[in-house]
């Protein structure tokens, strides 16, 4: 019996504090500005944001389990995303949709979803904190080589949670950019394999 009181004693100290709440979103004066938003060169180590040239190529990079991305970097104005604030995943941040196609093609080689999270920015900007990946290769449909190509990104990034104003709804905006996705020097994967690389599908 003694045993038994001691583990129900331990067991209910160890429910007794409720984990901590997170901060609610912080928008200050965010929503002066109209809603914009920017697709650039990023980087998934840190809130980077550099303007793409209208011929920009971006160097693939190849996946952990196969498959290679590029990473596009992002930034917005007049949607509140609670930058700088810590925020957990289900009360904050900005929801980002992305579709891939070939430019000129209405045909969507992908659709990616993602929650993130965005640091303040110059001239109230507001930056994607680590650029998601944005995943090119390989091909979703028949007769199409991704490497080499002219490729054009859509994006709508979108507030979330308690970024949300109860009473205007939530903000959002979207952006499209082009680019040509180009294969590392001497990565032959990339070049010649269809199943994991960026060559030629011809389809099953």
């Amino acid at each position: 019996m003694r045993a038994a009181i001691v583990s129900v004693s331990l067991l209910l100290g160890g429910c007794a504090e409720d984990p901590p709440s997170p901060p609610p979103c912080e928008c200050g004066d965010v929503r002066d500005d109209d809603p914009v938003l920017e697709i650039g060169e990023g980087s998934p180590s840190g809130p980077v944001f550099e303007p793409l040239a209208a011929d920009a190529e971006l160097e693939l990079e190849s996946g952990s389990q196969g498959g290679y991305h590029v990473y596009l970097g992002l930034r917005t104005k007049g949607i509140c995303t609670g930058a700088g604030t810590e925020l957990s995943f289900v009360d904050g941040g900005m929801h980002l949709e992305r579709f891939l196609r070939v430019a000129g093609d209405d045909l969507v080689h992908r659709t990616m979803l993602a929650t993130v999270r965005t640091s303040p920015g110059d001239d109230r900007w507001s930056v994607v904190s680590r650029a998601p990946q944005t995943f090119v290769c390989p091909a979703t449909q028949p007769m199409q080589i991704m490497h080499g190509a002219p490729l054009e990104v859509e994006a709508t990034a979108t507030e979330s949670g308690s970024c949300v104003d109860p009473g205007e709804g939530p903000r959002s905006a979207t952006a499209t950019a082009t680019f040509v996705a180009v294969c590392p020097d001497g990565d032959e994967i990339c070049t010649t394999d269809d199943v994991v690389g960026c060559d030629l599908w011809e389809g099953d």
